[in-house]
């Protein structure tokens, strides 16, 4: 009887927590199923190529020159080949794109504009991995809090791996939506115009807000003014 009673609940007592086999059980269960829930969005996700070829024809491309407001400072903003965009404020020094992987805390920006520029889809892609993304990670995210617009991810599994440099393009219309990268910088694309440039890409030094359409650049890729 005395065996037993250790079996039984008593009448004024919690539950027994059940066994140690039940919880690791549990446990393995759910990180199972994250794992299965992963590798099933996964396999809607097209691959990382495609990805950078559906994005090059759905996005314009320079070489171009707009009339711009960065971190509320007026000046023009050339996009032209990947490494070689530049800012050039009314006053001030200029803001040169250091080339992928250089330094000066706006990486993240200089990678989205190179979207825009005049170069491939293989050359993004090698890009993008040059600059630190993972080309065999991917995955889905949602871009509102509802959940109807939903991004494909390029080197992060989804919405859970923030501090992995990754590229986000929304799933409808293949359009850059997000850049983050390994050094802290980040880069979101707040709409597009009608003509399929961004009207405003807001980082943590400010937002670039592009005031009207391109002024095209001559064929070297470099306008007429200098930085």
């Amino acid at each position: 009887m005395a065996a037993e009673s250790g079996h039984l609940k008593s009448s004024g007592g919690a539950e027994p927590s059940p066994p140690r086999p039940y919880k690791e059980k549990r446990r393995f269960t759910l990180v199972a199923a994250l794992i299965f829930f992963t590798v099933f969005l996964t396999a809607f996700v097209p691959y990382t190529f495609e990805v950078f070829e559906k994005a090059r024809k759905a996005l314009p491309s320079g070489p171009a020159r707009f009339r711009v407001l960065f971190d509320s400072k007026p000046g023009i903003l050339e996009i032209s080949t990947p490494g070689s965009h530049y800012f050039l404020p009314e006053r001030g020094d200029p803001l040169k794109d250091p080339g992928i992987g250089g330094g000066g805390g706006l990486q993240a920006l200089w990678r989205a504009l190179d979207f825009f520029s005049r170069t491939s889809a293989e050359t993004l892609e090698e890009n993008a991995a040059n600059a630190g993304v993972d080309l065999s990670r991917r995955g889905l995210a949602r871009l509102d809090r509802a959940g109807d617009k939903v991004a494909v991810v390029i080197g992060a599994r989804g919405e859970g791996e923030p501090g992995l440099s990754q590229l986000w393009f929304d799933r409808d219309f293949w359009r850059l939506r997000k850049v983050v990268m390994g050094d802290g910088s980040s880069a979101e694309v707040k709409g597009y115009s009608e003509n399929g440039w961004p009207k405003t890409i807001s980082t943590p030094a400010g937002d670039l807000e592009i005031l009207g359409p391109p002024e095209k650049a001559n064929s070297s890729g470099r306008g007429k003014s200098r930085p």
